[in-house]
């Protein structure tokens, strides 16, 4: 196992969120990691003004990105960081009350049934950026999105990616 294996292993496994968010901010080893992101791709990264899911898809596009460049994205290990996201976005769930406890952990079901029914191409293939060979034609004022998608909530219950960062922060 190379470093840049065990290092994205370390960071998507047994990292925490907030250790994670920490190297992403400080581009840690810099080009030998894939850090770039779509947020929560098609769907929200913070929902209601009531929880932000944007760390744990940072941290899940990573390792989708990470694993398909290194190619070792087989359908076992998409799995283990699939389940990671839920994980993180049922952590994400837990500190809240129980009404909203269990609003955010449906919701959460609802991200992992779709990055299992329809991510298999972004791990294999990892990130292609917009504009290469094999990139999807991308939305202009939203480059990591194909065109088409949209988010299912009103833009006025979306969170800004900055509330997000200061309710992770506090």
């Amino acid at each position: 196992m190379s470093s840049r294996e065990i290092l994205t292993d370390w960071l998507l496994f047994n990292a925490s969120l907030s250790q994670f968010k920490h190297k992403k901010d400080s581009n840690w080893h810099g080009a030998s990691l894939d850090w770039s992101d779509d947020g929560c791709s098609n769907a929200s990264d913070c929902l209601a003004g009531k929880w932000c899911f944007l760390f744990a898809c940072q941290r899940h596009d990573f390792g989708y990105r990470n694993y398909g460049r290194q190619s070792r994205c087989d359908e076992e290990r998409r799995k283990k960081i699939d389940r990671k996201l839920l994980s993180d976005l049922n952590d994400i769930c837990a500190s809240h009350h129980f009404l909203c406890r269990v609003a955010c952990q449906a919701t959460a079901k609802v991200y992992y049934r779709a990055v299992r029914d329809w991510g298999k191409k972004h791990c294999e293939n990892g990130h292609i950026p917009c504009g290469h060979a094999g990139a999807p034609e991308c939305e202009p004022d939203h480059p990591h999105k194909p065109c088409g998608h949209h988010s299912c909530l009103p833009r006025s219950t979306h969170k800004t990616r900055e509330a997000c960062e200061s309710n992770f922060a506090s």
